[in-house]
C-alpha cells in the first residue's frame, strides 16, 4: 500500500503531530487563563487608583 509508512516506527509522525497539537491547546488555554486573571487584577488596581484620585480631589476641595 502506498499510504502505509515504512520503517521501524510507522506512527511516530502521527504521535508527534498529535503531541504538538495537544501542546498548542494547553499553551493556548494557559495563556488565555493568565490574560483573564491579569485583566481582573489590573481592573481592581485601576478602580483603586480612581478611588484614590477621587479622594485626593475631594480633599483638595475641602482645603
Amino acid at each position: 500500500m502506498l499510504t502505509q509508512r515504512e520503517g521501524k516506527y510507522p506512527h511516530f509522525i502521527e504521535y508527534v503531530k498529535n503531541f504538538l497539537i495537544l501542546l498548542l491547546a494547553v499553551l493556548g488555554f494557559a495563556v488565555g487563563s493568565f490574560e483573564s486573571l491579569y485583566g481582573i487584577i489590573t481592573h481592581f488596581e485601576e478602580e483603586e487608583e480612581e478611588e484614590e484620585e477621587e479622594e485626593n480631589h475631594n480633599k483638595s476641595l475641602i482645603y
